[in-house]
């Protein structure tokens, strides 16, 4: 490695494009430049830290063991100096910058409506954005700084991710009345619902992925006739009087108030322990609003107890 201090920016940033996009072709057009040209910036890169950083697979690349290290560094800049230059707006009275949300369906509508008020009122020269993607992304996301805060259900643990909030929310059988399962007096079990048609939320979503751990510990497997993406399709679903699923109370308070949907106990340990949580990256610095702003979020009805 050469003696002198600080790495070429531009390097890094060739780099981190190529990584975070799977390809130098990606990279290349993103960037607007020829491939040949962050292939070299590459190369050189690891001329001048003396190790290989990616390989090639099929037509795109994957970084080594020593690329993750510097693809923490690059977050870890981009991270330091955004909050750098939002205190210096701070300082200045300009309050600008950007924040970045991402939180899971059903999440959104009071988001927005809390957003819209306090806080963007506080600080309008701030641009907020707010994205809805399934809990393991919410995690992936805060992990890889492409988001400041995220809200999830299920969401799987992380040690990059702190949690700033936490809220038990069991999963339950989500019915129609009348249903015969809504006849049954005291917490079901996941046997109790084998007869039934199930429908689910898809693989990726943390939702699944508890129920798959809870058919797992009972040695029992569910056959969904519908699996979906969206917590509105399987309510539908329901609605419909076409199969029983598996959310959370909260998720379907509406549609019960309503008469329309019950949402059944289910005895079992690991849908009892599910919770919404409130995160962040575990080593970042925060500015004054994005400080406020987690306040604002714990104050959330699905944070707040009963």
């Amino acid at each position: 490695m050469r003696g002198n201090l600080g790495l070429n920016e531009r390097r890094l940033r060739y780099f981190y494009e190529t990584v975070s996009r799977g390809s130098l072709r990606a990279a290349a057009d993103f960037l607007d430049v020829e491939p040949s040209v962050v292939s070299r910036q590459i190369q050189q890169l690891e001329i001048e830290l003396a190790c290989k950083l990616l390989e090639r697979r099929g037509r795109g690349v994957v970084p080594t063991e020593s690329a993750a290290l510097v693809l923490d560094h690059c977050r870890e800049r981009r991270a330091s100096e955004e909050t750098l230059l939002a205190r210096l707006a701070e300082l200045k009275g300009l309050q600008r910058g950007e924040i970045r949300i991402v939180a899971g369906e059903g999440f959104l509508e009071e988001l927005g409506t809390v957003l819209r008020g306090e806080f963007c009122q506080k600080y309008p020269n701030i641009n907020v954005t707010l994205e809805q993607v399934s809990g393991h992304e919410v995690v992936r996301m805060v992990s890889d700084d492409e988001a400041h805060i995220g809200i999830a259900y299920c969401a799987p643990q992380d040690s990059t991710i702190r949690v700033l909030k936490t809220r038990k929310q069991p999963v339950c059988l989500i019915a129609w009345p009348g249903h015969p399962l809504a006849l049954h007096t005291g917490p079901l079990s996941l046997r109790d619902v084998l007869p039934y048609q199930v429908a689910l939320m898809s693989e990726s979503f943390g939702l699944r992925k508890l129920v798959g751990a809870a058919e797992f510990a009972e040695k029992i497997e569910f056959v969904p006739i519908l699996t979906t993406n969206s917590l509105a399709m399987l309510k539908n679903h329901v609605q419909a009087r076409l199969g029983v699923t598996f959310m959370s109370a909260r998720a379907v308070a509406n549609e019960v108030a309503a008469g329309e949907l019950v949402a059944l106990p289910v005895g079992n340990a690991i849908f009892k322990s599910a919770e919404i949580q409130l995160i962040v990256r575990a080593d970042r610095i925060f500015s004054a609003a994005l400080q406020r702003l987690h306040r604002v979020l714990q104050e959330l009805s699905f944070f707040r107890n009963e």
